[in-house]
């Protein structure tokens, strides 16, 4: 029989902001000159996932485990650690990572991102996302550059090839940061919507309607999403 996890989530005072306003989104831009580094240019509130770096264990999809103070970097949603004289480095790929564990949080790679987990049953988890969205266009008064037609506006990654390369000429990188709660089969993401709810738990999906009408469910409050995916998860108990 499979079993419903729960995880607690302790909120750090930096972080509490985005777990109270789910749906918050912050759009803004950086000129990247020529030479420059994009990941020079971003705000670290942009550029990290985390608000600080923190010790956390890397499990690796091989079985190995490496542990260190890093932070995710959602550009290219990869493992960067500072070293020993300062320098910011790549410690691993997302694609060869399994999970995080950061304290009493776990982060496992969904979609190409990672996404913490709140609640798991089976293949499907209740999660929290933070997704970062750029758009890279030229700028013409300094003679700039067009951008690669397979790099503008994509999910979390422009750059994902090399993140760090520097620009030939001055470009405007817009951004997009968005967070809110999202449902996973483990392949892709959801929002944490009724609809969803009723595709990844089809056994109990004449009895959710019901409940999110009795509990009038916010879906942007992460307790009533909790409570609405243990009731879907028991349903599929039985």
């Amino acid at each position: 029989m499979k079993k419903i996890v729960a995880i607690a989530v302790f909120l750090s005072v930096s972080a509490l902001t985005a777990f109270v306003m789910p749906a918050e989104e912050r759009r803004g831009s950086v000129t990247v000159r020529t030479r420059e580094n994009l990941l020079d240019k971003l705000p670290g509130d942009v550029l990290y996932l985390f608000p600080e770096f923190r010790q956390a264990d890397i499990y690796r999809n091989d079985g190995g485990m490496s542990s260190g103070v890093v932070n995710v970097c959602l550009v290219d949603n990869s493992i960067r650690f500072i070293s020993d004289n300062g320098d910011t480095l790549l410690m691993s790929k997302l694609a060869f990572v399994n999970r995080i564990i950061a304290g009493e949080e776990i982060y496992v790679p969904v979609a190409g991102e990672f996404v913490q987990q709140l609640a798991v049953f089976g293949p499907v988890s209740l999660a929290f996302r933070t997704h970062l969205e750029l758009d890279q266009s030229s700028d013409k008064s300094t003679g700039g550059i067009t951008s690669p037609p397979t790099s503008t506006a994509v999910t979390a990654n422009v750059m994902a090839l090399d993140p760090s390369r520097r620009f030939e000429a001055t470009t405007v990188v817009d951004y997009t940061l968005s967070t809110g709660y999202v449902l996973t089969d483990g392949e892709r993401l959801y929002p944490a919507r009724q609809s969803s709810f009723a595709k990844l738990f089809p056994a109990s999906k004449k009895s959710i309607k019901g409940y999110v009408k009795e509990h009038a469910v916010d879906f942007d409050n992460k307790d009533d999403l909790k409570a609405l995916f243990m009731f879907c998860a028991q349903g599929q108990q039985q």
